[in-house]
């Protein structure tokens, strides 16, 4: 076979392979596009998981560059700038140059470093090194033996030496702060941009040149310009790991990865995607390796290189820091600074790349997503590639209001234009329901599935529900539905409807009934935005714009608990019983038993905009729960996902510190954890800060000053700034304050402060025990002068006061005896006769002087009497003698109302009862008669008998002795009786007339 054959027949067999694979590309090309994939260049990372910030001189930060960052460990974000030093404390940026701190001598700021006893390390870029500890600014520069003032790079040795490249140079600072240069051949004078050390002393540097020195056991071991494979590269920084491999940027597109094995070493080249100039490498607690570089950001990850898209920083960035809450720091030196935060949010439409859209609803049916916005459906499949179909060609520029998949496997689709309801089945076939065949409009704003399997649908102010593929029923104006639209439907578990209109509040729909409730039955507004049933009460939330309602078989609750700056669009229930409250800018989670609780205060958490949602909820939009938990959220420019049961992103280390405390006019920076302020201090103000940097408000604060509040006080982490005490007395207190995560179970972070105030000369121990051993003197001594004299005037009073009821009394007895000439003097014999008894019973001083005016007044009664019985010379009739007994309970009644003297009443009312219950009026026995009652009746009986009457003389003393005997028991209580035998066996009596007292 001929040369020219043989080249004919391989130039054809080349050709028919190269249609071959073109046919085989293109198949695969027409396979990928019908199965929805598309090709995406593995390359390109999004920033759909995260949330940016960028800090410049136009939002806060005080400068518009920025050339090195650092957290320290006391949990301060660190900025070397071209104006200064910054310090970060997660509320405001702090510069610091010589205009603000004297001592401080730097402005431009290259390099940062703390080192492991806590020093901070400040290279600049003209004043040589500065040492920031304690307060303290300690500046080492050319005067100091350093070989420049202009620093580029900081270490620390193993020996923990500082070690510090400059543009001449390196050296080091020890112990004893005693600068040496490194004097190695090679080094002397370099200009030297970054150095990295490894083991036993050894380190590699990286020259402003590209050229990479690698130093070990104090000698140059090579040069990179002397090695064939490294020589090609042009370094421009050095990087290590902890399994000591050292990794390498170039001025291309190259990263190296350089592995030492004795004296031999072996290197690995990466390509860093389009990034050039690669100026820092990062490796970060995840394993990444992150990559600065002039023109842009990217990662390595397993070797994979992501470079990142529509990211805010993309020229000269310097340099990356991972700070304890696993935020990314990025520092520019002509873009400033940018903060990269795992957003509790995923941007689903940039993940997807899709364009921006204001989005409706979505939901997930037969594994794809479907979204409905106004111009249209979108449907990706499980792998995130849009799926084209009859669906989506159809309803092109099509708005879609709600999407529904139910029970039966069906989902439809609900438009607000021609179409109306559309009930698509998987397999793509697809039933429409419009004006055409019998829907009362075509403009449907939402549906929803009856327990039944009913779908139940609004179109504007009209109901209408399709049973088995057809329409069989619609509510309108004519039925009760009132003129203003529907905006939501819910069913209860008994098939009662409830609708939330959009003006006339709720309307309940049972059969055929259509009844309303309005505002004047509890309703907080007549707007309805949304009704959800509560899983576990068995009540209806309804959202009357940013207020919250609850009905129930008890009525209708307004919640004042929670108040949002927005309308609330939606009402969903987690998995985890959790409740969520969709509003524009931002996500309540809560429960409705804390809601429901009256007594309880509100517990919830506010997921904001900024936590990492790229714009706002859609207002009445139907958001996607999945049954992994996941949210899939209608946002005006796209969908937003949230997992409902993770959504905590990143740590929750937030550090508690102290920045200042400030004593009057006295600002103490470096308190440390204890404070002595002096006794004429006035305010005390601690300034405090919680060192996060998460966007998200992740932390709540309590604090107290132990010795001075009475209770914790309580304040979301954003809210949190200097907090003041003033008028504080000496002696020792406690500030106490912890950050606890946003539910309140973890304590992140605890900070105690011990003040101790010196006392005033007034709240010295000593002292005040005089002071109030002295006042208590003079109390005493004040009272007892006091109460002397008014006890004087008041016994004088008391005296006076008695003085006047016994004339008055004594003058009302007298009047009673002087009707009666037969008894002149009687009333006060028997006072005088029951005082001594009473002694001889030994009753207490206040009852016997009481007994006395009861006896004086034993006798008023007779003012009752007429006088021609009264003063009858003769025994009185048996009907004289009747009317004669009335004058006991005469006296009884005259008396009762006076209360000032116990038992007056009873004194004239029982004196002739008899303790055998024989007498009158009452005819009580024994101890029934008050001992008041049995004195009187005793001393009246002697006085009777020991008295001379118009029909007879007096008794003498043995006859009343035995009519005391005889009537012991009977008509005397037996003490007194004895008592009486034994006063005038005594001779009382006797003394008692021999003193004159006869009338």
């Amino acid at each position: 076979m001929k040369k020219c054959e043989i080249k004919t027949r391989m130039n054809r067999v080349l050709i028919r392979m190269i249609e071959y694979s073109c046919i085989f590309v293109f198949l695969y090309l027409i396979i990928q596009y019908c199965s929805g994939t598309r090709v995406q260049a593995a390359s390109i990372h999004n920033l759909s998981e995260y949330v940016q910030t960028a800090y410049n001189d136009q939002n806060g930060f005080p400068a518009s560059t920025a050339n090195t960052v650092l957290q320290s460990s006391d949990g301060y974000i660190w900025f070397g700038t071209y104006t200064g030093l910054v310090r970060y404390d997660g509320k405001s940026f702090q510069l610091i140059n010589h205009s603000t701190e004297e001592t401080f001598a730097g402005t431009s700021i290259r390099a940062l470093f703390e080192d492991s006893h806590g020093r901070l390390w400040i290279g600049t870029n003209e004043s040589g090194i500065i040492c920031y500890e304690n307060g303290v600014y300690t500046t080492f520069d050319k005067e100091d033996g350093a070989p420049a003032n202009s620093i580029r790079m900081i270490e620390e040795a193993t020996n923990g030496d500082i070690v510090v490249a400059s543009t001449a140079g390196i050296f080091t600072i020890n112990g004893n702060n005693e600068l040496e240069l490194i004097s190695t051949p090679g080094l002397e004078g370099a200009f030297v941009v970054d150095i990295e050390y490894g083991e036993n002393e050894s380190f590699l540097a990286v020259t402003e040149s590209g050229e990479l020195l690698v130093h070990r056991k104090g000698v140059i071991e090579f040069f990179s310009s002397d090695k064939k494979d490294l020589s090609r590269y042009e370094f421009t920084c050095v990087s290590s790991s902890a399994d000591g491999v050292f990794y390498l940027g170039t001025s291309k597109n190259k990263v190296i990865e350089l592995t030492f094995d004795g004296s031999s070493y072996s290197l690995v080249t990466m390509k860093a995607g389009n990034l050039a100039t690669i100026n820092e490498i990062f490796r970060d607690s995840n394993g990444r390796l992150w990559i600065c570089a002039d023109n842009g950001i990217g990662y390595f990850d397993n070797s994979k290189f992501h470079e990142m898209s529509d990211v805010l920083m993309d020229n000269s960035v310097e340099e990356v820091m991972e700070d304890y809450e696993g935020n990314m720091w990025f520092v520019s030196s002509r873009q400033g600074v940018l903060q990269l935060s795992k957003s509790r949010f995923t941007d689903f439409s940039l993940e997807n790349g899709l364009d921006e859209l204001v989005v409706n609803t979505t939901a997930i049916y037969d594994n794809k997503t479907y979204i409905g916005s106004d111009t249209g459906l979108l449907i990706l499949n499980k792998n995130g590639f849009q799926v084209t179909n009859i669906l989506t060609e159809m309803l092109t520029g099509i708005r879609i209001r709600c999407l529904l998949p139910d029970s039966s496997g069906y989902l439809w689709i609900c438009t607000y234009q021609d179409f109306g309801i559309i009930r698509y089945s998987s397999d793509g076939s697809y039933i429409n329901f419009n004006m055409e065949n019998g829907l009362p409009s075509n403009k449907i704003r939402s549906a929803i599935e009856r327990k039944n399997g009913d779908i139940l649908l609004v179109s504007d102010n009209t109901i209408s529900i399709i049973s088995n593929g057809e329409i069989i029923k619609s509510y309108n104006e004519n039925q009760g539905l009132g003129k203003t639209g529907i905006l939501s439907l819910y069913e209860t578990n008994n098939g009662v409807i409830y609708a939330g209109t959009d003006g006339d509040g709720v309307l309940r729909i049972e059969g055929d009934k259509i009844t309303s409730l309005t505002e004047d039955d509890g309703l907080a507004a007549g707007v309805i935005l949304r009704l959800t049933g509560d899983p576990k009460f068995g009540g209806i939330w309804a959202s009357t714009g940013n207020t919250l309602c609850y009905i129930d078989d008890s009525g209708i609750r307004k919640i004042d608990k929670v108040s949002t700056s927005g309308s609330i669009f939606d009402i969903l229930f987690t998995a985890d019983g959790k409740m969520w409250l969709l509003t524009e800018n931002e996500i309540i989670v809560t429960s409705s038993e804390n809601l429901l609780d009256t007594e309880s205060e509100l517990k919830y958490e506010a997921i904001k905009k900024k936590s990492g949602l790229s714009s706002s909820i859609t207002a009445n939009s139907w958001a996607w729960l999945d049954n992994d938990g996941t949210l899939y959220l209608c946002c005006g420019s796209g969908v937003n996902c949230i997992n409902t049961l993770n959504y905590v992103k990143g740590s929750t280390n937030a550090h508690l510190i102290i920045n200042n405390i400030s004593v009057d006019d006295t600002i103490y920076t470096n308190p440390g954890g204890k404070i002595t302020i002096p006794s004429n201090a006035t305010r005390v103000a601690i300034d405090t800060a919680l060192l996060s940097f998460m966007p998200a408000e992740m932390y709540n604060v309590t604090y107290y000053l132990e010795g001075q509040d009475q209770e914790k006080r309580s304040i979301s982490a954003h809210e949190l700034s200097e907090i003041s005490y003033t008028n504080l007395s000496g002696g020792n207190y406690t500030f106490h304050m912890q950050a606890l995560d946003f539910n309140g179970n973890t304590i992140c972070d605890e900070l105690i402060l011990y003040v101790n105030k010196d006392y005033k000369l007034f709240e010295r121990t000593s002292v005040k025990i005089v002071t109030i051993i002295l006042i208590l003197l003079a109390a005493i001594a004040l009272v007892i002068t006091i109460l002397y004299t008014k006890t004087k005037s008041l016994k004088k009073r008391q005296s006076e006061y008695k003085a006047i009821t016994d004339q008055a009394i004594s003058t009302i007895a007298n009047t009673i005896d002087a009707k009666d000439p037969n008894t002149k003097g009687h009333s006060i014999r028997v006072a005088t006769f029951s005082v001594e008894i009473g002694k001889r019973l030994n009753l207490d001083e206040e009852r016997i002087e009481h007994l006395y005016y009861t006896a004086l007044l034993h006798d008023i009664g007779k003012v009752g009497i007429p006088d021609e019985i009264l003063k009858k010379p003769a025994a009185l009739t048996d009907d004289e003698f009747k009317v004669m007994k009335q004058h006991p309970e005469i006296g009884g009644d005259i008396l009762r109302d006076i209360i000032a003297i116990k038992d007056l009443s009873r004194g004239a009312r029982e004196h002739h009862e008899r303790y055998d219950g024989r007498g009158y009026v009452q005819g009580l026995v024994g101890e029934e008669i008050s001992l008041e009652g049995r004195i009187i009746c005793a001393a009246d009986s002697y006085d009777a008998m020991a008295s001379k009457r118009a029909y007879r003389d007096e008794l003498t003393k043995e006859k009343i002795i035995n009519e005391f005997t005889r009537c012991r028991g009977f008509q005397f209580d037996p003490q007194i009786a004895d008592i009486v035998k034994e006063m005038i066996e005594t001779g009382y009596f006797d003394s008692y007339y021999r003193k004159g007292n006869i009338y």
